[in-house]
Formats: structure tokens, C-alpha cells, sequence
């Protein structure tokens, strides 16, 4: 009974040490894909991209709608430039908010990727779980009779 006891505590010394690897793994590899500068160095024409973009983005919504740089002030700006400047302004932050939330579910995308790689089971866990969600997130007459 003894022997089994010490195979016992062994097999858990084992599953903590493995555990703790694990964990130190996740962490690292968390690390690198939350890097932004690993990403510039694999990747440095898409941030110039992005950086163009939002450049233009920005110019585009701080620029002068009246198109000269002097000292004209709003109240000078006839109304149907106003109410064009509004919409382009508009419309350059639509652009802007699509741009971005693609960016950030590229990035959850990604991550989950790695997480799901890292961590085994995970994926049919995450599958498992989808359409309880799916269920739960409808309205209340959706459901039925």
C-alpha cells in the first residue's frame, strides 16, 4: 500500500511539473503574439499600409472643408459644404471603423489559433460550446411554442 501511495504522490509531482510547463509555454508564446514588434519585423509593409491608411484616414477627417488654409473660420463655410464635409468626415470614420474592427478580429482570430494550438482540447471544447451560445444569445420569441 505504501508503494502505491509514493506512485501516487510521484504521478502527481509529475502532472505539476508537466502543468507548469505548459503554463510557462502559453505565457511565452502569448508574449510573442501580443509582440507588435515580432509582427513589424515579419511583416513591415502592412504596418506601412496601415500607417498609410490611417494617415489619409486622418487627413481626411481634419482637413479644411472650405479647401483653402487661411484664416476662414466655420461660420464663413456655406452650408451645403458643411453638410459635404460632414459626409465625407462620416464616411472617412466608417472606413476607419471597418479597417479596425478587422484588424482586432484578425488579431482574436490569431490568438484563439495559438491558444487552441497550445492547449489541447480546447478547439472541441470551444466547438462544443458554440451552439449553446448560439441559443442563448436569441431573443425570447425566437424560441418558439
Amino acid at each position: 500500500m505504501g508503494q502505491t501511495v509514493k506512485q501516487v504522490e510521484s504521478e502527481i509531482h509529475n502532472a505539476r511539473e508537466q502543468l507548469g510547463s505548459n503554463l510557462e509555454e502559453l505565457a511565452r508564446r502569448i508574449d510573442k503574439v501580443t509582440d507588435w514588434r515580432e509582427h513589424y519585423r515579419a511583416r513591415p509593409f502592412v504596418f506601412m499600409g496601415a500607417a498609410l491608411a490611417g494617415g489619409l484616414a486622418l487627413a481626411a477627417a481634419l482637413r479644411n472643408p472650405s479647401g483653402h488654409s487661411g484664416n476662414q473660420t466655420r461660420a464663413d463655410v456655406r452650408p451645403e459644404r458643411s453638410s459635404r464635409w460632414a459626409t465625407q468626415k462620416d464616411q472617412a470614420l466608417g472606413v476607419w471603423d471597418d479597417v479596425t474592427t478587422a484588424l482586432v478580429g484578425l488579431a482574436a482570430a490569431r490568438f484563439k489559433g495559438y491558444v487552441t494550438e497550445l492547449v489541447p482540447g480546447l478547439d472541441e471544447h470551444l466547438r462544443g460550446a458554440e451552439p449553446r451560445s448560439a441559443t442563448a444569445s436569441r431573443p425570447a420569441g425566437e424560441y418558439g411554442s
